[in-house]
This record gives C-alpha cells, structure tokens and sequence, in this order.
C-alpha cells in the first residue's frame, strides 16, 4: 500500500463480462472470471507497465511500485486506476499517474506531471477513483503534490490519456488581501472521488484553505470544466451521490436532479475554532440553487447548494455532550451511500455503529440495523444488490442486511417526529412472502433495552399507542417472538420527540388585487414545555402548489408574492421543525379580486379613404393597485354590429379592416374580462371614411357626384371634398383651371385626391389666356394628391403647376403621382415658388415633364422651398434647365434646403440652337443647401448635366452620389459650391469641373461610358458589362431604381437611375 494515515479504501472493479479486477503487490492488478461460480478463483495478473517485467522481480516492485486508488471500469471492459512510485525499480517508473489496461490485458500509463502540464504534481490524489463521463469518453481525475495543497481536476481522453480539459482547484471563498481565493486542499486522508451527473457536470470534495472546521467544499463543474458553480457547504472526505427528484415529494425545485452528501458540522472542540456545533447531518442538496453559507468559513458573501432536506445524526456523542456541546450528533461514517429509488431512501452508515435507513418521503429514520459497537469507526460505504440486499462494511467487516426468511415485517410511526406527550401509535405488520400462513404469536415493543409493551398479533397485526415517551430519540424496535411456521424477528425505527410548535398565517393585505404583492408571514411558537425560538425553515403552498421555501428569522418566514389568481386560496404553511421542535402547520384563506382595466382605441388612420386599410388598436391598461398584462380577448364593434372579436398580446390587440363605408363610424373596443381582469370599454372614436365623388364630361353639376350621377366640372367637385375624399375623373379633355379651389386634408391617410378613374386617360387643358392648370397660392392647403393627370399646357400664359407660399400661407404636403406635364411655352412646367414664405414636404413622384418653355429662363421645375422630394420623373425637351433647385432673393433663413432628387431621368435639354441649357442645376447664385442629388441618369443636355452652385460659394452641404452623367455639351458634373460632395458618379470626361471651395471628390468613375442600349431611343437602362453595374455605394434613401426594382440586384448598388437586372 501507498503511504497513508487511514487505510485507504482501494476498491475492486467488476465489468460487464464478469470479470473482477483488485489491486495487488507491485502495482499489479488481479481478476477473477465469473467471480459468482463455484469454486471461482483467480484467472490471472496483469501489470500496466507489463506482467513479464513484474515476474522477472517481483520483490522489485513490490516495494516500490503500487495502486493508490480504487479501480474504475467502462463498459467495454477496460479498468483505469492510479498508481505511486515510491522506489526504484527495473522498468524506471517514477512519481505516480494514471494506468489504464484493456480488456486483452495491454496496459498504458501517463505520469501525473505530463498531464497536468505542471512540473510539481506527483500522483493520483490518494483514494480518489477515476469517473468517466457518461458517454465514456472522458475520464475524470484528480491529482496533486506532496503538501496537498496545490492539484487538479483533470478530464483526459479515456482512450488515449491525453489532457482534454483541466481545472486547478481552488478553494471557493474569497481571501482577503490576497489576488484569488486560496489553493483548495487535496488531502491523502480524504475519501471524495469525482462524480459525474446526469448532465455531464462533475462533483469533487476539498479541503478549505484556511481550514474551515473540516467540513471542505463540494466543488461542482461543467463537463469540459470551464465553468465553476455553486459548491456544496461539506465535501472533503466524501463522495457525492445522484437523488432522482422523484424520491423526494417534498421537493419544489427546478434542478434534474438532487445531490446527497455528508454534512458533518464538526465541535469546535475538535476542529478549532473554525468548527461548529456537533450536529453532524447528512443532506439532500439542489445544486441548482443557492444559500447563504451558515457555518463559520470566514466569507459572508458565499452561496452554497440550497438544503432540501438534511438529517442530523440520531445519536447523542455523548464525549462531546460532556465537554459543553449539548447537541453533539455522532457523526455520518460514510463515503459512498446507496440510493435506492425504489424504496425512495438512503441507506447511510452511522459511527454508533449502526445502519440506517432515511425515508426521503417522510424524512424519517424508518430502519436502523445494529452492526458493530460503533467505537471510532472509519469511513465506510454501502451497496446494494439486485436482490436489495443491502452490504456495509464497519469496521473492518462486510456485513449483509437482508429481510428475514420467507416474512417481512414493518413498523410505522403514526407520527414522526412527534410533539411531547402526543399519543403515538406504532404498527406493525407481518405478511408471509410465499404464500404461507398469517403469521401468529406476539409482538414485543421496546424503547431501547427498555420493554414498552407485548401485543398479540392480529390478523397478522399489532399496534401500540403511547404518550410517555420522553424528548429526544427514542429508538423503538418491534420484537416478533415467532410461532410455528415463522422464525423471530425484529425492526427498529427511530422515533423523535420534540417540542410541539403552532404556526400562525398572517397576511399584509387581504383582500388584495391580483398583481398587487402581498406578504404572507408565518410566526412560529413554541408549545410548553418548550421556550426557545423555533428555527428551520417554512414552506408555504397555495393548495398543493408550491410557492416557495423561507428561512425562519426569530421564529418568523415571510414570503411576498404577486401572481396569485383572483380567488379565494387556501395558503398552507409548514413547518418542517427542527432539532427541539416537531413539524407544525397553519392556513389561511386570503382572498384575491380581480384588477380593474381600462380600454382606449386608436385607429392608424383618422380619417381615411374608402378601402384604404385601417387599423384599430386597442390597448387594455391595468388599474393600480392591480399590475401585469391582461390577457383574454377584445370585441372590436362598429355601433352595435361586430366587427371582430382578436386575443390580446402583450396587452393589445389589433384589427384592420378595409371595407368601411364612407361616413361616420361609431368605433369600440370592450375587452372580455379574464379570470383575473376585470372587463372594460373604451370610448366611442368616431372613424371618418372618405367619399368618392365623381367628374364626367357627360355629367351634370345638379348631380349628386355619384359613379352614376357624377358632376360634369372639376371646379364643382373639388367643391365638395373633405378630408379623406377621392374624386375621380372619368376620361376625357376638360377645359379647366384649378385656381385656388382645392381643399386640404388633414394628413396623408385624410388627404384631399383627384385622380383619374383607374384606366382612362383624363387631360385637363385650361382655355387660351389662363394662367396656370393648378394654382395652390397664399394658403396653409397641405395633404393633397394628384394622381395620373395629363396637364397640357398649350394655352397657357405661365406655368402648368403653380405652388406659392406667401405671407398668407405656406402650401406643403402636395403630391403629384404618375402625372404628365406638357406643351408650356412660357413658363415652368412645374414651379414651387417661396414668395414670403416655405413650401415644403411636397412630392413629385413618377410623374413626366416634356416640351417646356421657349427661353432659357423657362424650366422643366423651378423649386425653391424644402424637404421636398423629386423622385423617379421624366425630363426631357425642356428649353430651359431640367431642374433648377433654388431660393430665389437668397432671403437668409428661408434657404432652399434638405430637397432630394432621386432616381431620376433628364435628357435633351436645350433645344439646339438655342441658348444652352443645364440638365439639373442646384443654385444660381442663392442658397440651396444640404441638397441629395442621388442615381439619377443625365444625358445629351446642352451645357452642364449637373451643375451644383453658380459662382455661389455659400450653396454649402450637397450631397452627389451615384449618379450618371454622360454626352453633356459642355460639363457632365460641375461645381461652384461649398463642401460639395461628389462620390461614386460616372462621367464621360476626365474630371469633374471643381470651382467651388472644399469639395470632396472621391470613387467617381472618369472617361466611362455607361452603356446605355439605346440613347437616341431614350432608353437609357444598361447593357451588360457596363462599368456602372455594382460601381455604387449603398444609399438607404435609394431602396428601388426608377422601374421600381429592388436595389441592389447584383453585389452592389449600380449608378445611374436604373438597376441591371
């Protein structure tokens, strides 16, 4: 054997072939072949670092090399185990490591430095198994040095032994004044082994350093040992066991599985000051959950695993009794303990000498076996067969406990523990186990040595009722003499007495409202004779559902909670009592109202237009002191005809409908109460749906405006629009001008649209010596829409669309969508004009503007104004600019500022012969500021394609990016402004004309031709293999090209106003 100060305990190994291996001289393992057969004997011996060398000098080895922990086995049916090398011997091992021999009998080893990659580590950890994982991957060790203070947990390839994860062990508390907490002791008297869980975490006991009264630390680690959890409050000299959640009921948990582990609280007396109270227990543990640390280990910040359930020792020590330690326990003496589900108890051994079994479904100590004297016994284990019968060693002796012989016999407390000078009632049952007679005769009760009472069996029964028993524990045994057909028998159980205890149940607010927290407090109170503050913990439940477990604090547990259900809850508390006091409970009924709610509405669009679709939210608001989110459902009605009835979520529910009628409508949401809300209504919202009016050249101004009975003029229609209104305008030529009739919405879901009837072409031509076709001037008119009208502009004086902001009032918000402006001779096709003061937020989309104006003062649109969007249009045969963006007057803080031309096409402007003309042109010698000038197409104009400022430093802040510009008269790109940006444009000239101050240009494609497939045909999309393809940079305010194609097609935007797809 290794050097040792207690006999290690080196236990054998049996595989699933039968086969036993133990340990033998010289590091040498022995087996035994179906170690169950008759006349069974050893087959044979095996060395790891080979048998031959082992008997060409036995005497060699035997002194020097030697297995120092028990033997593990996997299911292929290799053995692993760790040996020492204290001695010189013929094969030159030294210091220890870890051997594993195959099921053929071919050995390997690794030194215990070589995987711990540390230089100062010799062996195995002294008693300390191999684990493997659950797969049998991976096995599990531990090693140290000689000072025991310094080693590892190692996980290494159960194959090769190669190092696969490691963790150096420390203990768990914090040290102050130190950098990290202190190296955990692995001490050679210890007797923990590394265990491996069902999730693959692994447990392994330590010592603490600083001493912490001899109670260590069960240390708990992920698989790959990366991650340190929670340790258990003991664990140095013991190794812990796998409960099944299932074996105990009492537990509310949410771990996959419990811990058992010894839980001695050693006196001070013996540990040093360090110790504890002598109360030496054994415990359930939820490794998954969290306490603080009770005992003295000099961290008050430590959590340790949650106690379940902990059983202190049933035998006074009385050495310890005597020296002032009252209730000294003997101590658990055990290092690995059989948990038997299907009994749902543990079997653990005691140091009086006995064996017990603990009841984890009543936590009593229903069986206990005498099996030696119990005088200083060591360390020991228990085991059970298939047969149940369970194996102890004590003492140095294996001892089998078994069930008597063809009978079982039971004794049951009533009550246990049971509260002092209760009636008790014991009773015990015989049953024959093979069908043979009622058992007959006598049962004699004992209390200890002391007779209690005989009682004749009764249909094979007995029982005995007493109150006289005294406090503490009474170890009470039911001596069966036998009769003819059965041999005598006993069984002993272990009864306390205690101290009854009365639990009150109070609550902080009863009646309360769901959601409103409530604090229920048990107050716990000793029964004389008792006086002392009960201790331990509460468990509070609602009927049978558990709510949670409290610590007492001077003999009271409180525990607040907000999710009760509205109702009335019966609320159980009980008390699990403690070393003086019996179990106790009380109740109370606390009653829980529903919380009120309020409902309001809104609707996404109010008012809106026939068929656009609108949707109502409804949001159901909780009422203080009530709290949480409603659940249930909502019924959305229009008057009294219901629309829909939608659950709510996260507190709202929605409901989009398409189909309302025009008019008024009388909108509610009620919300369905729940159990636990109360229900409510929200006010009427009163929804406004627009009309549809309208226009035909064959209809009549007396009409109604109806499809069937429209108006004959526009003039008369627009008239009669409100917010929210369409008027439709059936095919034809009207003769008409719009001169300041057209009313304003209220926003662009209640806007004001004229529209031509979908699929009919609708041209309005005012008559010889108007002005304009649409003239929106001096008024606050915002929210209007003009959709796929033709403006033909042949009889005009000016401009086609006139929008002028003055002091009067600042237009914003129009719209014109998918129009056509054409034939103005003598103005602007379309103008936005700033005349005392901003037209802004107005949008010409997808529309086309084409044969403009005889000057070159006479453009395709003249804007001045802001925010306002060009996107998507047409521009061609404009005598004038295609697009001047200006502030006429440079009138300071009214700039033409933050407007975006986008997606845009513009080509032939400047007839030829004529005065030259710019394509698009921002600034002539006004501000126009922080203009986005973005993948627009310009070609084939006269002079400049784009110009940005005119001899005008102060048009500041414009952004020109992606564009193509291509076959211009004179500059495809130009600039006289300042901080211009020019980015990611392609040109056909060698640069860009830069004569402003500060530009930044970068990334621009030079001397490019962009590929167009046919130019003199306007069809200015690209050929494949043109440089613009995937030459752009992104731009969020650019997400389709002028077609409406999603950008981009290919890895990255293209330049220029479409897309190659």
């Amino acid at each position: 054997l290794p050097p040792f100060s207690w006999l290690p305990p080196l236990g054998p190994a049996l595989t699933p072939s039968n086969r036993l291996y133990f340990a033998g001289n010289g590091g040498t393992v022995y087996y035994v072949n179906n170690p169950d057969s008759r006349g069974a004997t050893i087959a044979g011996q095996l060395a790891f670092y080979g048998i031959n060398n082992y008997r060409a000098n036995p005497a060699a080895y035997n002194g020097a090399v030697m297995i120092d922990t028990p033997i593990t086995a996997d299911n292929a049916g290799n053995i692993y185990f760790g040996f020492e090398v204290t001695g010189a011997n013929p094969s030159g091992l030294t210091g220890g490591g870890i051997a594993r021999i195959d099921a053929s009998g071919n050995g390997t080893y690794v030194l215990a430095s070589t995987v711990s990659g540390d230089s100062a580590i010799t062996k195995v950890a002294l008693a300390a198994a191999p684990a493997l994982s659950n797969d049998g991957s991976i096995l599990y060790v531990s090693v140290n040095e000689s000072g025991n203070y310094h080693g590892y947990l190692l996980g290494l390839d159960s194959t090769t032994l190669a190092t696969r994860y490691q963790v150096f062990l420390k203990d768990p508390r914090y040290n102050p004044g130190a950098p990290g907490p202190n190296n955990a002791g692995l001490l050679d008297v210890s007797t923990a082994t590394p265990m491996v869980a069902p999730d693959g975490s692994v447990f392994y006991g330590v010592f603490g350093n600083p001493y912490n009264g001899s109670r260590g630390f069960l240390l708990h680690f992920s698989a790959d040992l990366a991650t340190e959890y929670t340790p258990g409050a003991f664990g140095w000299d013991d190794t812990a066991s796998l409960v099944p959640t299932a074996m105990v009921p009492s537990y509310h948990g949410t771990s996959p599985y419990l811990i058992f582990s010894k839980y001695n609280n050693y006196v001070a007396g013996e540990t040093g000051s360090s110790g504890g109270d002598g109360v030496n227990r054994v415990a359930i543990l939820d490794p998954f959950a969290t306490q603080a640390d009770a005992n003295n280990d000099g961290d008050s910040s430590l959590l340790v695993m949650r106690e379940v359930l902990t059983m202190p020792g049933p035998t006074a020590d009385t050495s310890w009794v005597n020296q002032g330690y009252a209730n000294a326990r003997r101590e658990w003496c055990i290092n690995d303990t059989v948990v038997d589900p299907r009994t749902r108890s543990i079997l653990v051994n005691s140091e009086d000498g006995m064996v017990y079994r603990w009841n984890l479904i009543t936590d009593t100590l229903t069986e206990a076996v005498m099996v030696s004297s119990g005088v200083g016994e060591p360390y020991t284990p228990t085991l059970i067969g298939p047969d149940h019968t369970v194996y102890a060693i004590n003492g140095g002796s294996l001892f089998a406990l078994g069930g008597l012989t063809h009978m079982t016999l039971t004794n049951v407390s009533a009550q246990n523990p049971a509260p002092l000078g209760q009636a008790v009632t014991f009773t015990t049952t015989l049953a024959s186990t093979n069908r043979g007679a009622v058992p007959t005769g006598q049962i004699t009760y004992l209390d200890g040595s002391a007779t209690l009472a005989t009682v004749t069996l009764t249909n094979g029964q007995a029982a005995y009722s007493t109150s006289s028993l005294s406090l503490g524990n009474h170890f009470i045994t039911a001596a069966y003499g036998g009769d003819a057909n059965y041999a005598p028998g006993s069984t002993t159980l272990v009864e306390s007495v205690l101290y009854g205890s009365t639990v009150a149940v109070s609550s902080s607010l009863n009646p309360s409202i769901f959601g409103q927290p409530v604090t229920l407090t048990a107050t716990l109170s000793p029964v004389p004779p008792g006086t002392a503050t009960p201790t331990g913990r509460a468990v509070f439940l609602d009927g049978s559902r558990y709510l949670g477990t409290v610590d007492l604090s001077n003999g009271q547990a409180s525990l607040t909670i907000a999710n009760l259900s509205a109702a009335n809850h019966t609320i159980h508390v009980n008390y699990r009592g403690d070393l003086f006091y019996a179990p106790s409970a009380g109740t109370l009924t606390q009653t829980v109202r529903s919380a009120a709610t309020t409902t309001s509405l809104a609707s996404s669009a109010n008012p809106s237009t026939f068929g656009q679709p609108v949707t109502f939210t409804a949001t159901v608001t909780v009422v203080a002191p009530g709290a949480g989110v409603p659940t249930g459902s909502v019924q959305f009605a229009d008057g009294t005809a219901v629309l829909a009835t939608v659950p709510l979520s996260a507190g709202q529910a929605t409901f989009t409908s398409s189909t309302l009628n025009p008019g008024s409508h009388s909108i509610r949401a009620t919300y369905v109460h729940s159990p636990n809300y109360s229900s409510s209504r929200s006010p009427v919202l009163v929804q406004t749906v627009g009309s549809l009016y309208y226009v035909s050249p064959t209809g009549s101004d007396s009409n109604l405006g109806t499809l069937t009975a429209p108006f004959l003029t526009i003039n008369h229609g627009v008239r009669v629009l409100l917010p929210g209104d369409t008027l439709y305008i059936r095919g034809g030529t009207y003769a008409e001008s719009l001169i300041d009739v057209i009313p304003s919405g209220v926003s662009w879901s209640g806007r004001v649209a004229i529209a031509a009837y979908p699929g009919e072409t609708v041209t309005i031509q005012p008559p010889f010596g108007q002005d304009f076709a649409v003239r929106i001037r001096g008024t606050n008119t915002a929210y209007v829409e003009l959709d796929n009208l033709i403006f033909d502009g042949a009889n005009l004086s000016s401009t086609s669309i006139y929008i002028a902001a003055t002091s009067a009032g600042s237009p914003n918000h129009i719209r014109l969508w998918g129009c056509e402006i054409k034939n103005v001779h003598y103005a602007q096709g379309i103008e936005l004009e700033d005349a005392g003061g901003v037209v802004s937020y107005c949008e010409i989309v997808r529309s086309t503007i084409h044969d403009i104006g005889s000057t070159k003062l006479e453009h395709g649109m003249y804007i001045q104004g802001s925010h306002n969007l060009i996107d998507g249009d047409t521009l061609y045969n404009i005598y004038g600019l295609g697009i001047q963006i200006h502030k006429e007057g440079g009138v300071n803080g009214r700039d033409a500022s933050s407007n975006i031309v986008r997606d845009c096409l513009i080509h032939n402007c400047g007839v030829a012969g004529s005065q030259p003309s710019l394509g698009l042109f921002v600034g002539d010698g006004n501000r126009a500021t922080n203009t986005l000038i973005y993948n627009n197409t310009v070609y084939g104009c006269s002079a400049d394609g784009i110009r940005t400022g005119y001899d005008d430093p102060v048009s500041t802040g414009i952004m020109v990016k992606n564009n193509i510009s291509f076959g211009n008269g004179l500059w495809d790109i130009r600039d006289y402004g300042t901080n211009t940006t020019f980015q990611y444009n392609l040109i056909g000239q060698a640069s860009i004309g830069n004569f402003g101050t500060a530009a930044t240009i970068s990334n621009n494609l030079l001397n490019s031709n962009p590929l167009f497939v046919d130019a003199a045909a306007a069809n200015f999309h690209l050929q494949a293999g043109s440089p613009a393809i995937d030459a752009g940079i992104t731009l969020a305010l650019v997400a389709t090209d002028f077609d409406g194609v999603t950008r981009p097609q290919g890895l990255a935007y293209d330049i220029g106003a479409f897309e190659y797809h």
